[in-house]
């Protein structure tokens, strides 16, 4: 039985500690998932939109 569970951590030891497994296995998993995404191919977007960016200005926003 194949599970599945996401979970929001910013680094794979946060992942580790979370799933109860080591970090090797979670950067082994990690690698198979994304070897899968490359052969199927990412489509990206031809624009990307920002809001609320603030340059440096003397004006402000």
């Amino acid at each position: 039985m194949v599970s599945i569970r996401a979970i929001k951590a910013k680094t794979f030891k946060e992942a580790n500690e979370v799933l109860g497994t080591s970090t090797t296995t979670v950067i082994r998993r990690f690698k198979k998932v994304v070897k899968r995404q490359l052969v199927e191919g990412v489509c990206l977007s031809k624009a990307t939109a920002i809001d609320e960016y603030k340059g440096h200005t003397d004006g402000g926003t």
